[in-house]
């Protein structure tokens, strides 16, 4: 008995020592080399292996921001995915950067705080607007949307039909009277959390999963294959981004769910923003104008009734029964479609 408490507690120390120094090493479970692990967020941009520039501390493309809101200034939060992370090019030109200098050219001091990171779904920006960007006090929040994938990345029953990254993604769970954030595996998630040593172990054995099932790294046909299979397994017919252009008549019940999912964090975000008198602006990314070429891709195999407009226009209707403007395209510019917005 003796020996074995010795055991255990010989054990317990080696997993301590080893435990800290992953902490002090800012050891990273990711399996992803562009992003880092965010056990509230799921997972925000690297700094250490994705070296672009306007990174900052917090793990966004966004100067850095001080907590007190500067007098005489004015802020713009902006909610998105990798259309406004922007990470191919330098941060000037990215949507966020252009906007800070179109809305600060005539003397006006504006700030856009860019809380963007690639891949994330609607359910990501109200969590990232729940606890971090409300703190910073925005007087107008942009909230950009891309139906083509935020759809699948909105919906834990679509897990795996549209990104690598689900294992990680943080979903939300309609409850009453609040958003309840659940994920794929609570016990891997839990784990994850709470010990970095689980990491330890859970990445090379993630990474020895996507070799066997064929998941090569920067192939993309490997990873359409792995999609179609998940999405098969869930009822569809074509991958979890694809589905999203299929119209309601040819949707099956997971898909319908899914859009009821993205409606109701479309709507948390209106709530949480109405319950401060916060506007907020929508910017919709319609899939024809983005991917033409993988239109054309799948066009041939593509099921009956697919739509390139349908997931923008769906989301457009729901954003508009929310009395949410959905216009920041036009040659007005965005100048002139923040002056109403004005404190």
């Amino acid at each position: 008995m003796i020996k074995l408490l010795l055991g255990l507690a010989s054990t317990l120390v080696i997993l301590t020592i080893v435990e800290v120094g992953l902490r002090l090493s800012a050891y990273d479970p990711n399996t992803s080399p562009y992003y880092r692990y965010d056990p509230d967020l799921g997972w925000t941009l690297d700094p250490v292996h994705r070296r672009v520039s306007g990174l900052n501390s917090r793990g966004f493309r966004s100067p850095e921001v001080s907590p007190t809101k500067p007098e005489g200034t004015q802020r713009v939060l902006n909610l998105g995915d990798s259309f406004s992370a922007g990470m191919n090019v330098d941060y000037g030109q990215t949507y966020p950067g252009l906007l800070a200098r179109r809305l600060n050219q005539n003397g006006e001091s504006w700030e856009v705080i860019n809380l963007a990171v690639g891949d994330w779904g609607t359910n990501q920006q109200l969590i990232a607007l729940e606890t971090l960007g409300l703190d910073l006090k925005p007087d107008v929040v942009v909230l950009q949307v891309f139906p083509f994938n935020d759809l699948c990345n909105n919906s834990v029953e679509l897990a795996h039909t549209c990104s690598m990254q689900d294992l990680f993604r943080p979903y939300l769970k309609p409850a009453v009277p609040d958003l309840e954030p659940v994920f794929l595996d609570p016990v891997r998630a839990g784990l994850r959390r709470r010990f970095r040593i689980f990491g330890l172990v859970e990445e090379p054995a993630v990474r020895a999963s996507f070799w066997y099932q064929g998941i090569r790294a920067g192939d993309g046909k490997s990873t359409q294959q792995y999609f179609l299979k998940h999405a098969r397994q869930a009822g569809l017919s074509v991958t979890g981004a694809l589905a999203s252009l299929l119209p309601e008549e040819h949707q099956p019940p997971p898909l319908r769910r899914a859009w009821i999912d993205t409606v109701s964090a479309l709507k948390g975000v209106k709530g949480l923003l109405d319950k401060r008198r916060i506007p907020l602006i929508a910017l919709v990314i319609p899939y024809k104008w983005t991917l033409s070429e993988l239109w054309v891709q799948y066009k041939q195999g593509k099921p009956d009734g697919m739509d390139p407009r349908y997931g923008t226009n769906r989301v457009e209707g729901a954003l508009s029964d929310l009395s949410v403007d959905c216009d920041l395209r036009g040659p007005a510019g965005n100048r002139e479609s923040f002056a109403h917005f004005r404190p």
